[in-house]
């Protein structure tokens, strides 16, 4: 019996983890997510590989999406029925060409199905262009060193708070939610450290302290 599906509302789904990690100097070049349908109508979800930029507060750019060709998302397109979960491959297309650490985003975009029906080669699916529910997550890609932070400036903001500027001009990210020492004394509250500091940028750190820091007493350490 031919399946026709007609709705008028729009499914919801879930993509997770949040991250992975690909690690290529231990081998482990792909890694998998997980699609869950939520509620309510099937739902067709379209996925998208880009570079994942963070600016100097460490806040994902999403209107600097660059597409890259590092990374494959196998399939690029699934459909969800009520109550059903499937997995997506991520793969790194060429590990040997990978000298730095990388982040990319993965982007699933739900995208409204008018109709959903059988035939023999398969489920046909008739999609109109508003996107719906719309999901980044991250992919990392590591090489195996450990990142550290080349203090840049430093300078009052007002209100008894300072800033800080530090780069990565290492090859390795330096992990969030990392330790802040001033003269070998962490501070406990600050921005700046909710997110990876990649190779090549930096990062703003705003907190307490009573005057600007020098080269000397700044120091971000993770484990």
């Amino acid at each position: 019996m031919p399946l026709c599906l007609v709705s008028a509302a729009h499914g919801a789904f879930s993509l997770t983890p949040s991250n992975i990690i690909l690690d290529v100097k231990k081998g482990k070049v792909s890694g998998w997510f997980e699609l869950t349908h939520t509620g309510g109508a099937p739902a067709a979800i379209e996925f998208t590989l880009s570079e994942r930029v963070l600016d100097i507060n460490g806040v994902f750019r999403k209107d600097t999406l660059v597409e890259t060709k590092d990374l494959l998302i196998n399939p690029t397109q699934v459909i969800l029925l009520p109550g059903e979960k499937k997995r997506v491959q991520v793969i790194l297309t060429n590990p040997k060409n990978i000298k730095a650490d990388k982040l990319y985003n993965i982007n699933a975009k739900e995208i409204p199905l008018e109709g959903l029906k059988s035939n023999p080669d398969g489920p046909a699916v008739q999609m109109g262009i508003v996107f719906l529910m719309n999901y980044n997550s991250s992919v990392i890609v590591e090489t195996g060193g450990r990142g550290r932070l080349t203090f840049v400036s430093s300078k009052e903001i007002g209100d008894g708070v300072i800033e800080v500027i530090a780069e990565n001009k290492t090859n390795f990210r330096v992990k969030k939610d990392g330790r802040l020492m001033v003269n070998n004394k962490r501070i406990n509250e600050f921005t700046g450290g909710q997110t990876s500091i990649m190779p090549g940028t930096a990062r703003r750190f705003t907190f307490k302290h009573d005057k600007p820091l020098t080269a000397r007493e700044f120091s971000y350490r993770h484990d």
